[in-house]
């Protein structure tokens, strides 16, 4: 992984650790709509869409369809901070799938959603002028 991309995976880790209290919280073992820690792809998906195909699949069930605006999230906590990671690991291991750009448009909609969360309760991120994304 790039540098430029390592960064804004920190950059998500950062937003979605520290997203605004008005967004309800939901600890480990709790109910969490999202469930990121779980996070599985179905073999059939893999065998129709591909891997990366697949985890679209899942992000667009969990975050729901980025066509429909921008996306809002609706809980945070250890389940959608492991975003992060998967993104990590994606990102690594999948770098030379042709389909990777879903992945790094994925990345920049959280990015986006992240600031949006932010920019909308007026919340300023601890730490923001320590991570800058260079494009």
């Amino acid at each position: 992984m790039d540098n430029s991309t390592d960064t804004k995976v920190e950059l998500l880790r950062l937003y979605l650790e520290n997203l605004p209290d008005s967004i309800p919280h939901v600890d480990c073992g709790g109910m969490s709509k999202y469930n990121f820690s779980f996070f599985l792809v179905d073999d059939e998906d893999i065998e129709d869409k591909g891997h990366v195909g697949a985890i679209n699949r899942q992000l667009e069930i969990r975050l729901g369809h980025r066509h429909n605006g921008p996306i809002q999230f609706i809980e945070q906590g250890p389940d959608l901070n492991e975003l992060a990671n998967l993104f990590k690991l994606w990102l690594t291991d999948l770098a030379s799938d042709p389909e990777v750009p879903i992945l790094h448009k994925w990345l920049d909609d959280l990015i986006m959603a992240a600031e949006n969360a932010y920019n909308s309760t007026n919340t300023k991120v601890r730490r923001y002028r320590q991570l800058e994304v260079r494009s």
